[in-house]
């Protein structure tokens, strides 16, 4: 909804739980007005807002004559995630109005016009006032790099502008609407810039300048230009100045009441779009804003929401900003040095887009006013100037980390701050700074990004970075390169990549590769003067046999590498032929084509060229793509090269005799079809001239969606072969140099200062080093073992886990003593995990279990919550259905769904996640609908994202042979990945997969012992239990139990109370995690088979781990800090399940115990078998001590059972009271499990929470937390019918529902609040729960429809809750399809699944397809209204 009236406009947003409605209120004479809007939330978003508004309704309510405090209580009422509709006031002697036009899509956009009253008298009046205003305000003072500005007046120079702005308004304003009809598009003002020029210019004393009368219509630019573009022909074309950016930023909190007066302005128009455009420009445009945070002072600025955080981070604004405001003019638009964009035109259809991007240049190019040099090969910046003063490395520095943390969306947070003082601390101290690993990433992956001369740069974000900053020798610098080859060739599949060496302290001592690439063919100059091979090669290849080289003299003969390491002389070494994958030559249609006798390498590896980044220098980089058809075919006939080019045409037959015959042009069109053809019939990459020129236009349209631009050279970027034919021939290009860059720079054998004859001049230096083949043999042996190891420390896995029990962390743990036989490995708790560095993983492995109804485990939300804001930018989240939406009742295991890779594809551009591989294992349990749904989520998220996936995901079922899933993925993941990085003949596969059962994490004889702590005092339980499961454990008191269901019945269902000293919160629908203890009994003769008697002593495990100092090996004795320090019985009782059936890991570590050989043999096979095992446990259902029972051979080692034991997990019930009601009680509804194992032959197990609680003395302590339901929350407004729908226990949170409801209705807060209980039970005489309390909430209305299911009552047939549905279809159907009616589903999946499909079936009664109602139901789903609280079908793993 948006209306405008004289100077007001209405709009209608919405309140978010997260930052409110998006926008900072400011006191001003006791009214309330907007000084300034949050980064992407509400108000920036509607694009409607405007810092300086007045707000003077609130949902009907008129509140101008209200105070401001007043003001705020009526927006903190209402509440989040409810629409609120606001009449906001313009400034003073404005006319703000909202106009909607339609753009070339077809879309409507609403725009907002605030424009001044034009009359001349009224303007002068107003601009006096302002001066006057300004005058008059106090002091502000605002700090930017070290200056100080004290108290501000406007200058006469000023007060005459003002006066001067906008005669010709109106005229203008048709202009800019001319232009908008014209279908443009448009991104809104940055909150702190718009109509803040004028604030600058004032409170600088009236320096600067204003062209015309301040409007702007902004088009969309890139998110590191804080500047305003405006189209040619639009009024107001004004340019503020970087420092006047500046000042705006860091004063913008001190300064809202001169910028309110300076808003009331004449003849400044804004036209702000709205949020109804394309969602593809939303998108980008939201993430260029998310550059331009605001900070406020915390006095008289509130944010209606979470609280913004204090830091002002004035001095990286300002300092991104001095730097640029730096930079030197590019000479190639000196002419248009003021423009804000360059027009460039697309000749074939005539479209237009400007280039706004330029202007961040920070490089000046060649070319001047007079001449262009973008047909020169190469310049090559002097060798004296490349050592940079400290001044300029501290400004280029300062910019590159603002680049890098706008990436990742820190800008200007604490951590940006922390890290920009680690920098210039190290620049000032040494001249100098390290790059962080994911900072040096991010860097060679812009600067492949901004390289302007390359047509392959779509997939720059799956350029895989090699850090060698950690190598010294020419010996390691050689195998780095080897290491490079061999991943980027990837057999035929090639990979773009990077490695790096050590940066620049001194050219002195700089590290570098002397080969211009690193596979390349020698050139022999004969005495004739004729060259054999690549005449491009000669200088190097005489260099190189001056260092003791000696080449076969043929024509493809592969040059040595050469690298000097530190300054020293440079050492030689030759490249082993079988990692070198080369090509040879032949034509589809002509066979004499081979008989050339052609071969070309299949990876190109640039190796000489300079990488800047962040004012440090990287002379030693290698860097390798993929070749273009083009780029070969001109290596063989261009005449500086092999010259070919007739020998190819005699094999064709051509008339070579004229040139008008076009011979040349047919021979070189034949060599591409035959280049082209040899690659991709050895299924080796290549793409040709079309393909790339094609996904350069695609990139370039990406670019100037994301960053206003893209720098290219039109001289290169277009192909040798197509001419007019290819789309980038018609495309105006702009070449201007962004950093990070690679550069060029002079070759490194004609400046190196030679050490051991420093007289050199003609005088050839002695060979270096060179290898006879048995020394060749040896290296490269050797060398394989140093790969690996250099690999491994270049090559990172980082091993991610969310888990709700703990399960998931242990099988990561055993997934870190696989790989790090290969892999630089991390494991870590998704909580923990710093979610920026994700995109510039290498190899990501996830190991995540799902919660209940297919929720995130607690500690995997914010990990889930990062995809889905990397997937949707510009939206909010916070529900679980905006994190990700179930739409089916089972999701799948994917072990079929094999993906392969197309090829042809490799051009494509890639996602934020481009370059990260990734595999995913899940943990569940089938008797759940939604099964492993997170971990499939997390896959396909990962997937969309540009991921790409080394193994389809795999899934381990509780009840069906979890551990050995997890050994079979853990295996054949290990080998994907080696075989994907290319290690997978450097690794011990046979140690590596031995490491799952024998690795640092599982248990062995003689590795752990047990140790009392002397004079140790035990952990408090709570504390305890806290620090285990990482959860805020609370001390409760039990101080109610009574039983719901008659004694006759054949199930107990009992009600507890449990009551704290002070309120505790939570809300309806919420979970309590309850702790139990092991009953006594088996905790007792648990200990009496370890022939361990109680003792008050703490114990500790404590794990044998070696430790290498030097040659040196030593083993120590280290805690194991999986257990808390408690009594040995106290961890049998509290800490470690001792009642479900062990596992298939732990059967295996029992059977080495075992002394009888059949009972060895029989749990050898449960550890093995899959489906004996499952056979026995579910017929059994042992308890540890009945399983060593059964196997009495077994001499168990007591540590064996303290670290393999899994922990014994709180339960979860749901609440059943409302803190309303009582705010320091909680009421849990619990059915007491008893069963018969052994097909009722056996022995009776009851559940472990549910009998402690039946059994627990009234008063004693209660040891619990509080688990949030969010998806099974209440909505906001209770407004809409509500179906309550629950089976036995299932109704126990709907009574916190009722309870909550009636409070509610005392406050005259529910009063249209409709609500239907369903309800199924056995017997309503002996199961009806909470019967008594129904009754009196149906009399007193607070229930309106009530129906009761029974499906053992005597007379009548069985029902379900399920067969009531059909009954009220013509009411439910009316309700969700036209009332918004919420749904709440509470019972186990089969009764679940029937209520879905009752719901189902009803609306295809109603006349739906099948397509329909599941569309229908998956609507509801998405939108939060059909809502299930869900648990598995019951079986003896539930341990309740």
């Amino acid at each position: 909804m948006m209306e405008s009236t004289h100077n007001s406009i209405k709009i209608r947003i919405i309140k978010r739980a997260t930052y409110g409605l998006g926008f900072y209120l400011t006191n001003d004479r006791e009214a309330a007005v907007i000084s300034g809007l949050v980064v992407d939330c509400e108000a920036e978003k509607s694009r409607l807002v405007l810092p300086g508004d007045r707000i003077s309704a609130v949902n009907s309510i008129h509140v101008e004559a209200m105070t401001f405090a007043q003001v705020l209580a009526i927006l903190e009422k209402i509440p989040a995630e409810s629409p609120v509709v606001l009449l906001l006031k313009g400034p003073a002697n404005c006319h703000t109005r909202l106009v909607t036009f339609f753009g070339e899509d077809g879309a409507p956009h609403t725009t907002r016009i605030t424009e001044p009253v034009s009359s001349q008298a009224q303007t002068q009046t107003q601009a006096q006032a302002q001066t006057q205003t300004v005058k008059t305000d106090a002091t502000v003072k605002t700090t930017i790099d070290g200056k100080s500005n004290g108290d501000i007046a406007a200058s006469s120079t000023v007060q005459s502008q003002l006066m001067s702005i906008g005669t010709d308004l109106q005229q203008r304003l048709t202009r800019i609407e001319d232009f908008i009809q014209q279908g443009a598009m448009f991104r809104p003002v940055a909150r702190t810039d718009s109509l803040g020029f004028l604030p600058a210019l004032l409170e600088q004393g009236g320096t600067g300048q204003i062209n015309g009368g301040g409007a702007g219509v902004v088009p969309s630019k890139s998110s590191n230009n804080f500047e305003e573009d405006i189209p040619p022909g639009s009024p107001g074309l004004h340019r503020r100045t970087d420092s006047q950016s500046s000042l705006l930023r860091s004063a913008n909190s001190r300064a809202s009441l001169r910028r309110r007066s300076i808003l009331t302005a004449p003849n400044s128009a804004q036209i702000i779009p709205s949020q109804t455009g394309d969602s593809t420009d939303e998108s980008f445009s939201a993430r260029d804003r998310r550059s331009s945070i605001t900070t406020h002072s915390a006095q008289n600025h509130i944010t209606l929401g979470r609280k913004s955080s204090n830091l002002e981070p004035s001095s990286i604004m300002s300092a991104g900003d001095s730097q640029r405001n730096n930079r030197s003019p590019s000479p190639t638009s000196m002419s248009a040095n003021n423009k804000k964009y360059v027009k460039l035109k697309y000749l074939v259809d005539g479209k237009t887009t400007m280039d706004t991007l330029y202007r961040q240049s920070s490089q000046t190019l060649n070319c001047n006013p007079h001449r262009c040099t973008s047909s020169l090969l190469n310049t090559v910046r002097p060798q004296n100037s490349l050592a940079r003063p400290k001044e300029e490395v501290l400004s280029l520095a300062k910019d590159f980390i603002r680049q890098y943390f706008e990436s990742i969306k820190r800008y200007g947070t604490p951590a940006h701050v922390t890290r920009w003082n680690d920098v210039e601390a190290q620049i000032n101290e040494t001249g100098n700074y390290e790059f962080k690993e994911q900072e040096l990433t991010f860097a060679a992956k812009s600067a492949w990004r901004n390289s302007q001369r390359c047509i392959g740069r779509i997939q720059w974000t799956k350029l895989q970075v090699f850090d060698a900053r950690f190598i010294n020798t020419p010996r390691t610098m050689f195998e780095a390169l080897l290491n490079h080859i061999k991943y980027a060739t990837n057999r035929g599949n090639i990979r773009s990549a990077i490695t790096i060496f050590k940066q620049r302290t001194t050219p002195e001592t700089d590290f570098r590769i002397w080969n211009q690439q690193i596979i390349r063919y020698a050139g022999y100059k004969q005495e004739d003067g004729s060259i054999i091979g690549d005449p491009a090669s000669t200088e190097f290849t005489e260099t190189c046999q001056k260092l003791g080289w000696k080449g076969a003299n043929g024509r493809f003969d592969i040059l040595p590498i050469v690298v000097s390491a530190s300054g020293q002389d440079p050492e030689l070494f030759d490249i082993p032929k079988e990692i070198v994958l080369q090509v040879m030559m032949k034509h589809a249609e002509y066979p004499k084509f081979a008989e050339l006798d052609l071969k070309w390498y299949a990876v190109p590896v640039v190796s000489n060229m300079l990488f800047d980044v962040g004012g440090i220098f990287f002379p030693a980089v290698a860097f390798s793509g993929w070749y273009m058809n083009t780029e070969i075919a001109r290596d063989y006939v261009d005449v500086s090269r092999y010259n070919l080019l007739e020998d190819i045409a005699n094999v064709f037959n051509l008339d070579t005799s004229k040139i008008s015959s076009l011979w040349k042009d047919q021979a070189f069109l034949e060599l591409n079809k035959a280049i082209l053809y040899s690659f991709q019939s050895t299924n080796t990459t290549i793409v040709d001239h079309h393909s790339a020129s094609e996904s350069f236009m695609k990139h370039l349209e990406n670019e100037q969606k994301v960053r206003g631009g893209c720098p290219a050279d039109w001289v290169w970027i277009v192909p040798p072969l197509g001419g007019s034919l290819l789309p980038v021939f018609h495309q105006e290009m702009l070449d201007y140099r962004l950093s990070p860059c690679y550069d060029y720079q002079e070759e490194a054998w004609r400046v190196h200062v030679w050490k051991k004859d420093k007289s050199k001049s003609s005088q050839a230096p002695k060979s270096k080093r060179k290898f006879g083949f048995r020394e060749i043999a040896r290296a490269v042996k050797f060398s394989a073992k140093l790969m690996s190891k250099a690999l491994a420390r270049r090559i990172r896995a980082t091993i991610i886990f969310a888990t709700e029990t703990g399960k998931s962390e242990r099988y990561a743990k055993a997934l870190f003593d696989v790989f790090k036989y290969g892999f630089d490995v991390n494991v870590i708790s998704a909580d923990h995990y710093d979610l920026t560095h994700l995109e510039h993983e290498a190899l990501l492995l996830i190991v995540t279990s799902t919660f209940g109804n297919g929720d995130p485990p607690d500690n995997g939300k914010e990990f889930a919550g990062y995809l889905h804001q990397l997937s949707s930018p510009d939206e909010n989240f916070g529900h679980r259905s905006q994190l990700y939406t179930r739409t089916g009742r089972n999701v799948g295991s994917s072990l079929d769904r094999q993906e392969t890779v197309n090829q042809d594809n490799f051009m494509e551009s890639g996602g934020p996640l481009g370059n990260v591989r990734f595999a995913v294992f899940g943990l569940g349990s089938s008797s759940y609908p939604h099964f492993c749904a997170f971990a499939h989520h997390v896959d396909q998220s990962l997937r969309n994202l540009g991921g790409e996936c080394i193994l389809p995901i795999h899934t381990g079922d509780e009840l069906n042979g979890q551990d050995q899933s997890f050994k079979k993925w853990a295996t054949e993941v290990f080998r994907v990945a080696c075989d994907d990085f290319c290690l997978g003949d450097d690794v011990n596969m046979a140690d590596a997969n031995a490491a799952l059962s024998q690795g640092d994490s599982s248990w062995t004889r003689g590795r752990y012992r047990l140790r009392p702590v002397t004079g140790g005092v035990s952990d408090e339980l709570p504390a305890a239990l806290g620090q285990t499961h990482n959860k805020n454990v609370q001390t409760y008191t039990l101080k109610g139990r009574r039983h719901l269901q008659s004694k006759e019945s054949t199930r107990q269902t009992i009600l507890v109370e449990i009551e704290a000293e002070e309120d505790i919160p939570y809300h309806p629908g919420d979970h309590v995690a309850l702790f139990a203890q092991n009953d006594t009994a088996s905790i007792t003769g648990l200990l009496d088979r370890l022939g361990i008697r109680p003792s008050p002593s703490p114990m500790q495990v404590e794990v044998l781990v070696e430790k290498a100092i030097g040659m040196t090996v030593t083993k120590t004795w280290k805690r194991l800090d999986r257990l808390p320090l408690l009594p040995l019985d106290m961890l049998f009782a509290s800490i470690l399940d001792i009642t479900t059936p062990p596992s298939q890991m732990l059967c295996e570590c029992l059977a080495s115990l075992a002394l009888d050989p059949t009972e060895r043999e029989r749990l050898m096979q449960l550890s093995k078998n899959t489906e004996q095992y499952e056979n026995w446990k579910r017929f059994n259902w042992p308890t540890l001590l009945e399983v060593l029972d059964e196997f009495p051979s077994v001499e168990v080692d007591p540590t064996l059972l303290l670290v393999e034991l899994p922990l014994l997990q709180p339960r979860f019930y749901s609440i059943s009271s409302s803190a309303l009601t009582n705010p320091k009680q909680i009421d849990a509804t619990i059915g007491l499990v008893a069963y018969l194992t052994k097909g009722g032959n056996g022995p009776v197990h009851n559940g472990v929470c549910s009998s402690y609680l039946n059994k627990l003395p009234l008063n004693e302590k209660v040891f619990c937390y509080i688990r949030s339901a969010s998806t099974f929350h209440l909505p906001s407004k209770l407004s809409m019918p509500i179906y309550l729908i629950g089976a036995g226990t299932g109704i126990a949170p709907f009574r916190s529902f009722w309870q909550h409801f009636e409070k509610m209705r005392e406050t005259k807060s529910a009063d249209k609040l409709e609500v239907s209980l369903i309800f199924g039970c056995r017997n309503s005489k002996l199961d009806h729960i909470y019967r008594d309390e129904i009754e009196a909430l149906r009399k007193n209305g607070t229930i309106q429809h009530f129906y009761l299911a029974l499906s053992r009552e005597h007379g009548i047939p069985k029902a379900y809750v399920q067969s009531v549905i059909p009954t009220i279809a013509e009411k439910l159907f009316t309700d969700i399809s036209q009332r918004g009616a919420h749904i709440y589903v509470c019972g186990d999946v089969g009764m679940a699944a029937g209520v879905h499909d009752a719901i189902r079936d009803v609306c295809l009664a109603k006349g739906l397809t099948e397509i329909e109602a599941v569309k229908l139901l998956d609507h509801l789903r998405s939108s939060d209204r059909y809502h299930e609280d869900i648990f598995g079908n019951y079986n003896m793993a539930s341990g309740y």
